[in-house]
Formats: C-alpha cells, sequence, structure tokens
C-alpha cells in the first residue's frame, strides 16, 4: 500500500546554475499522496464513498506524469556514459527498493503466521494462495511482477514500483543514446506507449499487473515532454528556487 506515495519527489533537481527545488509542486504531490492513501484505505465511511476518493487512482498517473518532469529536467544531457546510466539506475533502485522490500517482508510474516495459527486467516483464505502465492515472491523481490502474472500480488499497489522501475530503464537508456535529444524520446514513447494501451491493453489507463508498465512509461513520457523547451522556459525564476543543501542531485 505504500508504493504509490513513496515515489514522490522530494530533493532538488539539477538546472544549469545549479538545483532547483520545485517547491510549486510540493503541495500537489502532498494532496496526491493522500487521495492515493485514501484509495487504498478499506475503511468504510462518507469519506471512502466520495467520487473523487474512489477515483484516487488516477493520482498515481499523476507520481508517473511528476516523476517524467523531475527526472527528464535532472539528467537531460547528462547520462553520456554506461556508468553515468548504473548509477542512475543503482539510486533509482534505491529510492523504491527498501521500503518496496519491508513492505514484502511484513506481508511474508505475515503469511506465515497464518500457516502457523490458522485462526489469524479469514475462512477460505488460505496461506500463500490467491494474490499472496509463494511463485510470485521472486518476482515481487526482483521487480519483476508486472506482466508475469495473471493477478495482482502480494502487496498489490507495489505494481507501479515495477512498472516505473521499466519506465526508469526506458528513460536511462533514451538518455543515454539521444542526450540533450531527449524531447524527442518523450514525443515517440507517449505516442507509441499510448497508442499500446489503447490497442492491446484490456483495461487501457486502469491497467495494472499486465500493460502497467506501459502505463508508467506513457506518465513519464508525457512528463518529460517540456524538456524540450526548457531552456528559454520562465517557469524555474517564477516557481522555482535555488536549494541552498548542496550541488548534487538526490532525486
Amino acid at each position: 500500500m505504500a508504493k504509490e506515495v513513496n515515489t514522490a519527489q522530494q530533493a532538488p533537481v539539477a538546472h544549469a546554475d545549479g538545483p532547483v527545488r520545485f517547491e510549486a509542486l510540493d503541495s500537489w504531490r502532498g494532496l496526491a499522496a493522500v487521495f492515493v492513501i485514501l484509495f487504498h484505505a478499506q475503511v468504510a465511511s462518507h469519506i471512502r464513498d466520495a467520487s473523487l476518493v474512489r477515483a484516487g487512482e488516477m493520482f498515481v498517473d499523476f507520481f508517473f506524469v511528476l516523476s517524467g518532469f523531475v527526472i527528464a529536467h535532472a539528467y537531460s544531457g547528462r547520462l553520456a556514459t554506461g556508468a553515468d546510466f548504473g548509477r542512475f539506475i543503482v539510486l533509482r533502485i534505491g529510492r523504491v527498493f527498501p521500503l518496496h522490500l519491508a513492505m514484502l517482508v511484513m506481508f511474508i510474516v505475515m503469511e506465515t503466521g497464518k500457516s502457523l495459527a490458522p485462526g489469524l486467516g479469514a475462512a477460505g483464505d488460505a496461506p500463500f494462495t490467491g494474490t499472496n502465492d509463494l511463485l510470485a515472491i521472486p518476482t515481487n523481490i526482483l521487480l519483476l511482477q508486472v506482466g508475469t502474472h495473471d493477478q495482482l500480488t502480494w502487496n498489490t499497489p507495489a505494481w507501479s514500483i515495477a512498472a516505473e522501475m521499466v519506465a526508469y530503464v526506458s528513460f536511462g537508456l533514451a538518455a543515454l543514446l539521444l542526450g540533450r535529444f531527449l524531447w524527442a524520446a518523450a514525443i515517440a514513447g507517449a505516442l507509441l506507449s499510448g497508442w499500446a494501451l489503447w490497442t492491446f491493453a484490456p483495461h487501457g489507463m486502469e491497467s495494472t499487473y499486465d500493460f502497467g508498465h506501459l502505463r508508467a512509461i506513457y506518465g513519464l513520457s508525457i512528463g518529460a515532454l517540456p524538456i524540450g523547451s526548457w531552456p528559454t522556459a520562465p517557469l524555474v525564476p517564477i516557481r522555482g528556487r535555488r536549494s541552498t543543501r548542496g550541488s548534487s542531485i538526490r532525486r
């Protein structure tokens, strides 16, 4: 359940004159995180039944788009070697994997408890079955659960972590090959992934366990689109501020 919120972009990002923090996005990120949490909260209430809360899954796409914007702004023209690409991927894994693994371990511990004390589980809810199948543990550990199972598994919202990692790898390769022409890859990525979702995905933009990686690529590509005109855009002095926390990119 903790996944979608954890993709939040909280660090300054790089620009020509040093790190920039987009403070104008912070409130939107916070609101989106709240709605994602409320969407997953299985508590009957008037809030849970509100239309905006019931549609809270759409804020996952907001995080995908936000990731694309911040990541593209930070790394466009900066992934010049294989070593740069490797560091980029390691940083991405470091942002999402520890919490993902901790949540997965908690679920496994709960299932183990059910197997040792059957009274802990609901009637008909046998341990290590259904969404908590033993065979799904390796794919969840490796963040390969999207496209490999016929349903959501274990910590079900974590599908978006796996999907976003595919999008990160795709972005890193595009940035490595195209450099500052990354905007061209963003256009192609948005068009191709959007077409594939429309053509092949049974659930379209609500895809998760099956075509969730295309959904993530689509969101990141849309977010990266403004980078093509960024050097002349007035957004930096109006909505961003230079960070005083150092020059390293911690996104």
